[in-house]
């Protein structure tokens, strides 16, 4: 049995389970290979999220169709009643925080942990992990219950081909891509075989390491196209200048329009794998929807390309105007591995779009 057990930020970029990534997670439950445990406060901070989510979307809506009625002297009756379908539309999905997966038969939301109160305030005391300090105080219960749901859930593992997936980049869980110290410790004092619990920094890598346990045949490629979605993955937050930086770029021909300035890459989504080539180092190949935020003056803006450059603050008779710039990239990485301990590194990469 190989089990995922994400924390609620794993899931945060699709709670409505939309996107490819949560397409291939539930395909992976069909082949009855793994299986999903959620912890209940997992699940509940999802319902809170998308319910915000929703509740925030619908007065924006609301505000622009207003905002339209008087600005354009729109009918007023017909605009209502499109104002009421589409509140109703929104308002649908209120109650659909990862509804298929929910409803799949290979997931299951675990019990509430039994650990005591005492355990908790004793914990957030002492300042042990998963608890964090921010500004002097103490933050991290919901991450200690999902903490705690970990540890009994590794206590149901009777078989050597068991394993525990868990899905975890906060820092109050991990460091350096894997658990603090003292995890480790607390996990290894109460005898549980801490080689049956992996951890994966996102959902696309608890997906490709799933796969990778489940076939042997699958190790080495699964291996090799989880180092190149996690180096995908760390260029997100980094300056897009003439090569992005720290990032083992040989080769860089993906540039963002003619007069965007301060480049900053803030989103990397629909990240996979589409080459896993033979050899050490490997040539692999992945694709990456890459957004970036940026300025630029108002003649270049108005002379770029708008198929995939959207405005997004400012004055367009202004100094200058806030954009966003979405492009699918290519990513052709050099990978390095060994199989005995299992490790790969991407040691070069180019990025063209």
């Amino acid at each position: 049995m190989i089990v995922i057990y994400p924390d609620t930020n794993a899931l945060h970029s699709d709670l409505l389970m939309q996107r490819k990534l949560s397409s291939e997670l539930l395909a992976l439950l069909d082949e009855g290979v793994v299986e999903v445990r959620l912890s209940p406060a997992v699940v509940a901070e999802a319902d809170r999220q998308v319910r915000e989510s929703v509740e925030a979307t619908r007065k924006d809506v609301t505000t622009s169709v207003t905002k339209a009625t008087r600005s354009l002297g729109l009918p007023e009756a017909s605009m209502k009643a499109l104002l009421s379908t589409l509140a109703g539309e929104i308002t649908a999905v209120s109650d659909k925080a990862l509804a298929p997966l929910l409803a799949h038969d290979a997931c299951e939301v675990i019990e509430w942990s039994g650990v005591s109160a005492q355990d908790l305030v004793e914990r957030e005391l002492e300042r042990r992990k998963p608890v964090l300090e921010k500004s002097g105080q103490s933050i991290g219960l919901r991450d200690t219950i999902i903490w705690h749901g970990l540890l009994e859930l590794l206590e149901t593992l009777d078989s050597d081909d068991d394993f525990v997936i868990f899905v975890s980049a906060d820092g109050g869980f991990v460091n350096d891509g894997g658990l603090h110290d003292e995890l480790e410790e607390e996990i290894d004092g109460a005898w549980w075989d801490g080689n049956r619990l992996r951890v994966a920094s996102s959902l696309a890598s608890a997906v490709l390491e799933a796969g990778r346990l489940a076939s042997l045949i699958g190790e080495r490629d699964g291996t090799l196209s989880a180092a190149l979605i996690d180096y995908v993955e760390r260029f997100d937050g980094i300056e897009w200048g003439s090569s992005p930086r720290d990032m083992y770029v040989t080769h860089h021909s993906a540039n963002v329009p003619y007069g965007m300035e301060d480049a900053l890459l803030i989103s990397v989504d629909g990240v996979e794998v589409d080459h896993v080539g033979d050899g050490n180092p490997a040539e692999c190949i992945g694709y990456a929807d890459f957004t970036f935020s940026g300025r630029m003056s108002p003649m270049d803006y108005m002379d770029a390309d708008h198929s995939n450059l959207e405005m997004t603050g400012g004055d367009i008779n202004g100094y200058e105007v806030s954009v966003e710039f979405t492009a699918r990239a290519e990513i052709i990485a050099e990978i390095e591995f060994d199989l005995e301990p299992l490790y790969a590194e991407v040691i070069g990469a180019s990025v063209s779009w």
